[in-house]
């Protein structure tokens, strides 16, 4: 296993685990948000 390879692969998948927190946090303002406007 290549040193560029221990490096590359946990940056891509730190971008997607980001990626995906966000979607989270969007989703969760989202029902909050229908949560107060009932």
């Amino acid at each position: 296993m290549s040193k560029q390879y221990m490096i590359t692969t946990p940056k891509a998948n730190c971008k997607e685990l980001y990626e995906k927190k966000l979607q989270f946090e969007r989703m969760i303002q989202a029902l909050e948000l229908d949560d107060v406007a009932k």
